[in-house]
């Protein structure tokens, strides 16, 4: 049975010359995607915009990823974006260790930074908190399923883990780029979330873990007012802290959560197979 996996892996994998312009191509096509996505969103309430554009990011790259993998002969299971029986926990998980992120940071701001209080934000609902619950999730699927998907499952296989991490960190850094993030927050913020977020694919051979962990994480910090807009309630510091404090702390909680992720990995089975017949079925 193993050898069947075996050689049905090996009848998937596209030419190895190829897998660069599979990227590519998968990359200018989740580009498009966002092209057509400006042509329809001004159709949507301001309200719900958000959501919106993450459902049809979503969806979309979906799609191309199951375009992509069938040329292939393979599924979307090959690369971590199969739905399992397991998913629903994976993706649970991944919520509670995204809150615990958060919550590291939290703490690792008290440590650095000094005191801090909590006030509410004017206006904030719990409605308003589901919504943005929601809008996280389809936001972060469809980040995941464009960058540690089908790119970082195919240049891994390829190429090996660390070229796969630094080529889709920096793919991800340029992404934010474009969505008008100043260059030192791209280059530094985006790309260690990028290799925390790769590591949870590593670790949980999957993409539902990561999602929901990406979610948490982006929710939590909208909550705490982090994200350069009101959240729920406004973390205020007692004292203006300096860019390279705040991002000490930052890369703290990444440097933190991703050792936790690479031990959990080790612990559960050691140094993790490159192979696609590696994968565990499902997302």
């Amino acid at each position: 049975m193993a050898e069947d996996l075996e050689a049905a892996a090996r009848r998937a994998r596209p030419p190895q010359l190829n897998v660069p312009l599979r990227v590519a191509a998968f990359w200018l096509g989740y580009s498009a995607i966002f092209v057509g996505l400006g042509l329809v969103l001004g159709l949507a309430p301001p309200a719900v915009r958000m959501l919106v554009a993450g459902l049809l990011v979503t969806l979309a790259s979906i799609a191309l990823t199951a375009a992509l993998t069938r040329s292939e002969g393979g599924s979307l299971a090959a690369v971590g974006a199969g739905w399992s029986s397991g998913s629903v926990t994976r993706f649970s998980t991944g919520i509670a260790f995204g809150g615990a992120m958060v919550a590291l940071l939290v703490a690792l701001s008290r440590i650095a930074l000094g005191p801090i209080s909590f006030a509410r934000s004017p206006g904030a609902t719990a409605s308003t908190v589901l919504l943005m619950s929601a809008t996280f999730i389809a936001l972060s699927a469809g980040e995941e399923l464009g960058f540690r998907g089908y790119p970082f499952q195919r240049l891994r296989d390829r190429y090996g883990v660390g070229t796969a991490q630094v080529v889709v960190a920096l793919a991800f850094a340029a992404y934010h780029l474009l969505q008008g993030w100043p260059l030192v927050n791209a280059l530094v913020g985006t790309t260690a979330g990028s290799v925390l977020f790769g590591m949870a694919v590593l670790a949980s051979r999957g993409l539902a873990f990561p999602i929901g962990m990406h979610a948490a994480w982006n929710l939590g910090s909208w909550v705490l007012g982090t994200k350069g807009e009101a959240g729920y309630w406004r973390m205020d510091l007692a004292g203006q802290p300096s860019f390279v404090a705040l991002t000490a702390v930052y890369l703290g909680v990444m440097v933190v959560s991703t050792a936790a992720l690479w031990w959990w990995m080790r612990r559960a089975g050691g140094t993790l197979p490159v192979g696609w017949a590696s994968l565990r079925s499902g997302g």
